[in-house]
């Protein structure tokens, strides 16, 4: 029978269509006909599909969709086959959902209908994230809806697992339903919407009393709609058992039932961010797979947007529920993720009081009691492999209590000196026994080699998933080319034809080809005739009708040229978008300056991020492409790091990364962004390329057949992630002026390394040295002489950190260097400096509002160190660090320093003070408390002690560019922006008259105060830093401060002075006015800018003087309310 019913026989005589290549040919073409019209390419044809057709194609759908969900049938065909049944009708439904929702006025009548039986086969043919995004995109707003209506929102709103929409719709589906009569219909609907919410209590509870009683209710249903014969319900009713029984069973409940606790499941369901109510299969596979096995390590790869992090997620919920005094430790490639999984796990741990936090920082601590404090109250930690090794290395009670290791995008691991760095950290785990017999979690998108992998972990204590298939969302592959003929009537002068269009590849070796309108151009400089970066910037533009695009640009030197031609271009907007673009807009302007050309991009809808950007533009920039607003972002690969945005289609700009070649991993780890879960139902990758005139159509063809094979359609098997060991072996071999400085980098972290292991004497037999290389990635397909040959450079490089480690005696200064992360030459060089420079006790770290000069001889000093090395002067270094320090904004330190050249001033300031001068003032303080230690008999000038508080934060304050300990611990609060910290706390020293910021006042004042413009400062506050502050602000309303007394005042005379507009909320000045000839008492009351708008009722003044004259009161005056033509004041007396 099974051999009888094949796919192939089933698509046969379905309307016109040979077999199923045929049909699948037939929905691809529809598909093809949409991009067009999507494209806005000048080509009518979407709307030439007969609506003829259209009905049967819907038919032929319902019917294959029917056979794949029918009992009888689904027992005599293979699972292959019905899944082919579900991707042929459900890719058909797409595309007729598409059409109308083109074609709304022809097509209303059914549109619902077609929703239901697409959105049914997308939850039943278990593609839940698919049916979650028709809805999204296709729904109808429930104020459109009447009668029958709202049950089907409601019916399709379950179907898609958009449960928020019904939580938040519950009222006023409830108001709509028809209730109270003896239609046997409506009486039918109404018990099907009892049970939806029902179901729901159920995902929300856990409550597996009612799931019987559901059923029954749902059977008596089906059987009174069997009776009087009502056809469409008895369908809906039959879908909507099915959906519930595979909802059930892939809940969080009945899957992690036995695993969790009810409060972890709970803690899953309830988070704010990414509420999570059931599994998608393969997730239910990798927890079978053993993962919350705490003896059982687990690697899985899985595509991106398959949910690794939620499987990250469920363990450590595992872990902490079984292990309550023990940690676990989340190591990420970038600072970027830091702030990204914190808030992720944050929402999700919350309700179980499991802290989580991040350290934003590398082989620097940013300051001992900071990191104390996060280290000691925090359950998970989140950092990056550096951090992971400082903490080793300082052999840190976290690292000893750690019961999970989870290292996510772990294909790193082949990525040059960072890569090795990883290798080693996992290498160091397996090898010295640390954490309290720990678990690992590896998570990657790509790694086809993952036995190896296996291999080297344990084969008897790792359980390996590899499923590169369960991508929820399909690609569509696109090939795009141009041609330009240009000649040149007289020198200088250039006529230009460009011919361009784009390829589209379907299965069955099937394709489509979209041919855009010729272009004419005439130019004055060859320079600038058509080139890659045009096309790029047409190609975004068609795009941008579909959804977010990513353009991926190798330099950041292209990004200034991309913007340009985009200037020219147009993408739609709406009047919201531009609304908010133009306040983004303005906001960026306020630190880069109005006249930077990102500021005029953002207000047409494309923008671009990379590392030489302020890191609160940079922010602004990525909340903005989440969300839409920005609908074209140029970047570098920085941004595909494993930072989630939803991404329609990404545009190959390069096939580079800076100078060199992207291999297949690279590639296939940027594409996989295309076509976000949840958020897209596919996504598109295209690659443009030039196509040389000098050649015929045939040798075109050619190339871009070649193009596609080698970088769209590659074997993903053939990906091999290899041990970073291997390059750094191959550079070992070089001599030193052979390197390049990324080879410098491998041999800096490798000496680093060793430098560690000499230390803690694991390198002292032949014996020792064969198991570090054993202990290896790299070990497991080396040959026997490779592993004899980077022996025999590590006995050479541990010969040489011998003999200039043994030059220091203080055994304290021996482990500071040996965990500074820093190469032997570097952490001897930087010691050395210390004692030369700061031999003698310091007066002071910090004078009004310089960092001690002694410091210039001493930076000039360690940036001719090899980690350190720099093009710029110890003084130069110094001014700017003070700028930094003392909150300049970026828009004054490029300008004092940089003559307005923001990329390069950007570039300094993340290079040279956030990464390099936090990492050695860390190490400098900590010699310097060494030193002092040892010659403490011999210290006269005791204010020495006074100065340590001061030293030891320095790297905190390069890191955030504050200048005390206050705004650090504000940074770290939740205000994340440096440049809107300046202006708040300018506000606040006006308002409260204080030189110090202390957080607990700056919280209070926090919760009472509006920022307002104060040009006399350089205050100005864009909209944008307006709606950050009001998220700042309720992180602390809720706190009750016993200590706060509130009065409420009239202002008198309010409307005699100054006519200002003030709001609620408005800081005030207050003032004692001692010339007044009526009441020696009288208070007047000014704006921030000193303009005066009243004073204080007389009643009230006496108490008020009094108050101000007392000393360790705070006052602070804000706008109340405003009545007519009188305003009063609200009084904060902490």
């Amino acid at each position: 029978m099974r051999d009888l019913i094949t796919i192939d026989n089933i698509c046969k005589s379905l309307h016109k269509y040979q077999g199923r290549i045929e049909l699948i040919n037939k929905i691809n073409n529809i598909h093809f006909l949409l991009l067009k019209y999507y494209l806005q390419v000048e080509d009518k044809e979407a709307f030439t599909i007969d609506e003829d057709e259209i009905k049967k194609l819907k038919e032929i759908g319902l019917f294959l969709f029917d056979l794949a969900t029918d009992e009888m049938f689904e027992k005599a065909i293979d699972s292959q086959t019905k899944r082919d049944l579900f991707d042929i009708s459900l890719n058909l439904f797409e595309q007729l959902c598409k059409i109308y929702k083109l074609r709304f006025e022809e097509f209303k009548n059914g549109y619902l209908e077609l929703l239901l039986i697409a959105i049914s086969c997308a939850a039943l043919g278990d593609n839940p994230s698919k049916a979650y995004v028709i809805f999204r995109k296709y729904h109808l707003n429930i104020e459109d809806l009447y009668g029958e209506e709202i049950y089907f929102y409601a019916i399709l709103a379950f179907l898609s697992k958009n449960y928020g929409v019904l939580s938040i719709d519950e009222k006023e589906i409830a108001r709509r339903m028809i209730v109270n009569t003896k239609n046997i219909k409506y009486h039918i609907l109404n018990n099907i919407i009892k049970e939806i919410y029902r179901t729901i209590i159920y995902l929300n509870t856990g409550e597996e009393k009612i799931i019987e009683d559901i059923k029954l209710n749902l059977e008596k249903t089906y059987e009174l709609a069997l009776t009087n014969n009502y056809y469409r319900e008895i369908w809906i009713i039959k879908k909507i058992q099915e959906c519930i029984h595979m909802t059930i069973n892939k809940s969080l409940w009945y899957v992690l039932g036995e695993h969790l606790r009810e409060d972890s499941i709970k803690s899953l369901i309830g988070s704010k961010r990414k509420p999570t109510y059931e599994l998608w299969s393969h997730q239910i596979e990798i927890i079978n797979n053993n993962l919350l096995d705490i003896n059982t390590n687990n690697i899985v790869n899985i595509p991106t947007s398959s949910g690794k992090s939620l499987i990250a997620q469920i363990c450590i919920l595992k872990v902490l529920q079984e292990y309550k005094d023990n940690t676990c430790i989340y190591v990420v490639p970038t600072n970027a993720l830091l702030s990204q999984v914190k808030q992720d796990l944050s929402s999700m741990f919350k309700r179980l009081n499991i802290d989580v936090d991040a350290l934003v920082s590398g082989y620097d601590v940013l300051s001992p009691d900071i990191e104390k404090n996060k280290i000691e109250d925090s359950k998970v930690l989140i950092i990056t492999q550096e951090k992971l090794d400082s903490l080793i290395r300082k052999e840190d009670d976290y690292i000893k209590r750690c019961k999970l290791f989870v290292f996510d995008e772990f294909h790193n691991i082949s990525s040059g000196s960072r890569g090795l760095l990883l290798e080693f950290v996992v290498a160091k785990i397996k090898l010295m026994n640390l954490g309290n017999e720990p678990k690992m979690l590896f998570l990657s998108a790509v790694l086809p080699n993952v036995l190896k992998f296996k291999e080297w972990i344990g084969t008897d204590i790792t359980r390996e998933y590899s499923n590169t298939d369960c991508r929820p969302t399909k690609q569509i592959k696109i090939i795009g080319h141009y041609l330009n003929n240009y000649e040149s009537p007289k020198r200088g002068h250039y006529d230009e034809l460009i011919e361009s269009g784009i390829r589209i590849f379907y299965p069955n070796n099937r394709y489509g080809n979209i041919k855009f309108p010729s272009i004419t151009r005439h130019v004055t400089c060859k320079s600038k005739l058509y080139k890659n970066l045009n096309f790029c910037a047409d190609l975004a533009e068609k795009f941008s009708n579909i959804g977010n695009v990513l353009v991926y640009i190798p330099n950041t030197s292209w990004f200034k040229s991309f913007c340009l031609n985009m200037f020219e271009r147009k993408i739609l907007l709406s009047g919201y978008e531009k609304e908010k673009l133009n306040d983004i807009a303005n906001y960026v302007a306020l630190t880069i300056g109005y006249d930077h050309y990102l500021v005029e991009s953002i207000r047409l809808g494309f923008a671009f991020h990379h590392k030489r950007l302020p890191n609160n533009v940079k922010r602004i920039i990525e909340i903005a492409f989440k969300d839409g607003i920005i609908k074209v972002l140029a970047a570098t690969s920085t941004l595909a790091q494993g930072l989630n945005f939803p991404i329609s289609a990404i545009i190959l700009g390069s096939l580079y990364a800076g100078s060199n070649e992207m291999n297949l991993e690279e590639i296939e780890n940027l594409v996989g962004r295309a076509g976000r879960a949840m958020r897209e139902t596919e996504g598109y990758v295209v690659l443009p390329i030039k196509l040389n005139p000098v050649y015929d159509v045939k040798s075109h063809e050619k190339r871009i057949f070649r193009m596609r094979d080698n970088y769209l359609y590659k074997d993903l098997s053939s990906i091999i992630i290899d041990s970073s060991v291997k390059k750094l072996l191959e550079v070992l071999e070089k001599e030193e002026s052979e390197l390049d400085e990324s080879e410098k980098e491998i041999i800096r972290i490798y000496n680093s390394v060793i430098f560690d292991l000499t230390e803690n004497n694991l390198l002292q037999t032949d014996e020792d040295y064969l198991k570090i290389i054993e202990s290896l990635f790299y070990s497991v397909d080396a040959r026997h002489e490779e592993k004899e040959k980077l022996i025999f450079h590590t006995k050479e490089m541990v010969v040489n950190i011998r003999n200039k480690i043994d030059l220091v005696d203080n055994i304290t200064i021996k482990k500071i260097l040996k965990n500074s992360g820093l190469s032997i030459d570097t952490a001897i060089g930087i010691y050395y400096a210390v004692i030369n420079n700061l031999d003698e006790e310091l007066d002071y770290v910090f004078e009004n509002r310089k960092l001690n000069p002694k410091f210039i001889q001493l930076i000039n000093e360690i940036i001719e160190l090899p980690e350190f090395k720099t093009n710029y002067n110890g003084e130069f270094i110094y001014n700017c660090l003070n700028s930094w320090i003392f909150m300049d904004n970026y828009a004054t330190i490029c300008n004092k320093f940089f003559n307005g050249n923001f990329d390069k001033c950007v570039d300094f300031i993340d290079q040279e003070i956030i990464y390099k001068g936090a990492w050695y003032f860390s190490l400098v303080y900590q010699l310097y408390d060494a030193l002092f230690v040892e010659n403490l008999e011999t210290i006269t000038k005791w204010n020495s002690f006074r100065i340590f508080d001061d030293f030891c934060n320095i790297p905190a304050y390069c890191k955030f560019g504050v200048e005390d300990k206050g705004m650090v611990e504000i940074m770290e609060s939740g205000l994340y922006e440096r440049e809107l910290l300046i202006k708040a706390v300018k506000t606040f020293s006006l308002h409260s008259k204080m030189d110090i910021v202390i957080p607990e006042y700056f919280y209070e004042w926090t919760k009472y105060a509006n920022l307002v413009n104060i040009e006399n400062l350089g205050v100005l506050i864009s909209s944008h830093e307006l709606e950050q502050w009001k998220i700042f602000k309720n992180l602390f309303l809720q706190d009750v401060n016993e200590y706060t007394q509130i009065l409420s005042i009239s202002i008198k005379g309010y409307g005699l002075y100054e006519t200002i507009k003030l709001i609620e909320g408005d800081p005030l000045l207050i003032k004692h006015e001692r010339d007044n000839l009526h009441d020696e008492f009288a208070i007047g009351i000014f704006t921030l800018e000193d303009k005066k708008i009243g004073y204080i009722d007389r009643e009230y003044s006496k108490y008020i003087y009094e108050i101000l004259e007392a000393k360790g009161n705070v006052v602070w005056v804000f706008i109340e309310n405003e009545y007519g033509s009188s305003m009063s004041c609200k009084v904060i007396i902490v």
